[in-house]
């Protein structure tokens, strides 16, 4: 695992897809920009579908209790759907 973390082909910032799916083309874009982007579908998806049509992963609860419960706070915020690490268990 460690391979992946710290490897040459880590990603190290954002990266916005330019070309078609599984082209691999892609451009590096800000923090702001992307996070940006990630605010507006959400706010798209809530105000065109139903919040409940945003699905939130929260990491294993036991190894990250911040992350996990910032992800089902947040979720619980937009009306969103949320996942636990049950759930990726349940696909295996």
């Amino acid at each position: 695992a460690h391979h992946y973390m710290y490897g040459p082909h880590r990603i190290k910032y954002p990266l916005i897809r330019v070309g078609e799916r599984g082209e691999g083309k892609w451009r590096r874009a800000s923090w702001e920009e992307a996070l940006d982007m990630i605010a507006d579908k959400c706010v798209d998806t809530i105000k065109n579908h139903a919040p409940d049509c945003i699905s939130v992963f929260s990491p294993v609860p036991a190894v990250s209790p911040v992350s996990f419960s910032a992800g089902h706070r947040f979720a619980h915020y937009i009306g969103a759907h949320t996942h636990t690490f049950f759930d990726w268990y349940g696909d295996h």
